[in-house]
């Protein structure tokens, strides 16, 4: 679906990585859950790492907001992929095409390609995507993508396979939800 090669529905154009040694999540010898700190998770953690890699994709692209028609984020809260966009002072399109966490919850490391999935059922031949991943510990991947000609080719092929778009998947109900209580009741028995 992405890479280099001229066989792909979008065609990456720039990669840009950083990390640190910032302890946001961490578990104590026989503490049964994990602890996290919000300051280090969200603000050292998540946005100071998103932001200094859009900054290095910028630089590396010499591009800025208005040269991309979408951005992808980690969502593990949509709050918090909104607030990447404010912190990067990026405008990133339409909310709805990449805030896949909204319908279907924290599913980590695959956020942003079940975003990146929904933002190309959309995305025109030529239209830049900026993708910017985040992982605890911490480090940031960031990809600037753009979307080629094969992508219409793709459309087709998926609807003569009637194949839902992600966004009617993501749209569907998959599953019975429980509310935390009974979720607890449960995990006792």
């Amino acid at each position: 679906m992405v890479g280099h090669e001229n066989q792909v529905l979008a065609r990456i154009e720039a990669v840009a990585s950083v990390s640190s040694d910032t302890t946001d999540f961490w578990r104590r010898d026989g503490a049964q859950y994990p602890s996290v700190v919000g300051k280090f998770s969200v603000d050292e953690g998540y946005f100071a790492h998103s932001e200094r890699v859009v900054r290095m994709l910028f630089e590396a692209t010499s591009t800025g907001p208005d040269d991309f028609s979408y951005c992808v984020f980690h969502q593990p809260l949509c709050r918090i992929a909104v607030g990447a966009c404010e912190v990067t002072r990026l405008f990133c399109g339409p909310i709805e095409t990449r805030l896949t966490a909204a319908r279907i919850g924290n599913t980590y490391s695959a956020s942003c390609l079940l975003a990146l999935a929904a933002v190309l059922e959309q995305a025109k031949p030529g239209e830049r995507i900026l993708l910017v991943s985040f992982g605890s510990g911490a480090g940031s991947d960031g990809l600037v993508l753009q979307v080629t000609d094969r992508i219409d080719g793709y459309r087709k092929r998926r609807n003569e396979a009637r194949l839902d778009a992600i966004e009617t998947e993501l749209g569907q109900e998959h599953a019975d939800w429980l509310t935390y209580g009974q979720y607890a009741r449960d995990r006792e028995s």
